[in-house]
């Protein structure tokens, strides 16, 4: 194994070891050059410390930096897979999705605001805190109150959403 001087991987080394565990976890061709341009950088950017590797050589630990951008890389393409999936069943189901330029929203968004208005103050809080990217447990902690209790009323909006017919809106909430 060739190392340079400040105790980093040889570049010519690293890319071997990228090209090897991504041929390993299935990445071939253009996906696998991707790849060891996404990776390189981690990897040149490590520094491997004898004292705090519990035992381990250079290449086991480059080896586990590797392998981790590479589970991170399948992570990733599984939940553009998964959204890519949910767009597609959304168009066939009849929302989401592009609509006809002729099609005027204004029905559906008064139906929405119909909707939010026959909610409570403290739902509407709880939508709008949603809508804002805060988790169940955040918007809890926000109105003082348990997790199963903010959970329990977002299944009751969620059903009186269906019950209106715009159940369509919820889908990409």
């Amino acid at each position: 194994m060739v190392t340079t001087n400040d105790d980093r991987p040889d570049v010519d080394w690293h890319t071997q070891l990228i090209e090897a565990r991504g041929q390993r976890m299935g990445f071939a061709g253009a996906n696998l050059d991707d790849v060891v341009q996404e990776i390189t950088p981690h990897v040149l950017a490590f520094r491997y410390d004898p004292e705090r590797s519990n035992g381990a050589s250079l290449k086991t630990a480059v080896t586990a930096v590797i392998d981790r951008c590479l589970l991170a890389i399948r992570r990733r393409e599984a939940r553009y897979a998964n959204c890519l999936d949910r767009a597609r069943n959304a168009k066939r189901a009849g929302y989401g999705g592009e609509r006809p330029a002729y099609e005027d929203p204004t029905p559906m968004q008064l139906d929405v605001h119909t909707a939010l208005s026959a909610l409570s103050d403290e739902e509407r809080q709880i939508c709008d805190a949603l809508m804002h990217g805060f988790s169940i447990r955040e918007v809890a902690k926000r109105l003082g109150c348990d997790w199963h209790t903010v959970n329990r009323r977002v299944t009751r909006i969620r059903a009186r959403f269906a019950d209106l017919g715009l159940d369509g809106w919820l889908e990409a909430a």
